[in-house]
């Protein structure tokens, strides 16, 4: 399967590929932001049911350093929450921040997690940790800016530290990195 994944040119692959391996599945995208990509694999991954999470809230630049924390942030959650009300059902967004969100799933739970949250090494390896138990076994565990610049870079680490020693696709240009749980 991960054979597959590396002929993708980038993250947009991603949800067709959902559709036809993970048929019913369950995924969930952390750090929505005004819903882009979580609409995208909506879109395309017809037979699966999506939850969207994140906090929606300007923190200090101190704890989350990216163009995306302003301060408009908090009117975001209802606009994602129009822009998905099409998929009925099949996806669900939670204004939470994403460990405290973890909670509310049992192990073994997603097939798909994508992580695009706070960038901070902290936070992400946060993430990791809360989220890597859910993931089913064969499931596929990724996210996004994977990458050496001064922002995201902290990313790359935090993955790179808690993989190590696992293989990682890397997908260029978007920076989105993927493996499978085996």
């Amino acid at each position: 399967m991960l054979s597959e994944i590396k002929s993708f040119y980038n993250r947009n692959d991603i949800p067709k590929f959902l559709e036809k391996k993970y048929k019913s599945g369950v995924g969930i995208e952390l750090g929505v932001a005004l819903g882009q990509y979580l609409v995208e694999i909506a879109t395309d991954w017809t037979s699966g049911r999506i939850y969207g999470v994140d906090c929606w809230e300007q923190q200090d630049a101190t704890v989350y350093n990216d163009p995306l924390n302003m301060s408009n942030i908090g009117s975001w959650c209802e606009h994602v929450k129009q822009r998905v009300a099409v998929f009925n059902d099949r996806v669900r967004v939670y204004k939470k921040y994403t460990v405290e969100a973890a909670k509310s799933f049992p192990d073994n739970y997603f097939d798909f997690i994508y992580i695009d949250a706070n960038h901070s090494y902290e936070a992400s390896l946060e993430d990791i940790k809360a989220y890597y138990p859910k993931l089913k076994k064969g499931g596929l565990f990724g996210g996004h800016d994977y990458c050496e610049n001064s922002q995201t870079s902290q990313v790359k680490r935090a993955v790179d530290e808690f993989f190590e020693g696992r293989e990682i696709h890397v997908m260029k240009p978007c920076s989105s990195w993927f493996l499978i749980e085996e």
